[in-house]
């Protein structure tokens, strides 16, 4: 029968917690290296990252306004058939 060694988990925690980096940060043993190059980069230029995440903020707000903007509105007089339907559903659920 196979010995099976030492199961401390909190052990084995506290081993992970002293392979912290320099950032404070547990070092992902699954990341392949280039990954954790990149991700150390990023963090380095944490003004480049704010500024995409603000470009892509941007154009989901833009997008988001194209789709609504460009949107057929239903109402009595446009669509009637459609608008009373959704207002005997809304009628038959209860909602305004």
């Amino acid at each position: 029968m196979a010995k099976v060694g030492n199961l401390d988990f909190r052990a084995y925690v506290d081993a992970k917690e002293a392979q912290t980096n320099q950032d404070n940060t547990v070092e992902r043993a699954y990341a392949y290296v280039s990954d954790r190059h990149t991700r150390a980069t990023f963090d380095k230029i944490k003004p480049v990252e704010l500024a995409v995440s603000s470009a892509v903020r941007l154009m989901r707000q833009v997008g988001r306004s194209e789709l609504l903007g460009t949107a057929v509105k239903v109402g009595p007089q446009q669509f009637p058939r459609v608008h009373e339907i959704a207002t005997h559903c809304a009628d038959t659920l209860g909602i305004a």
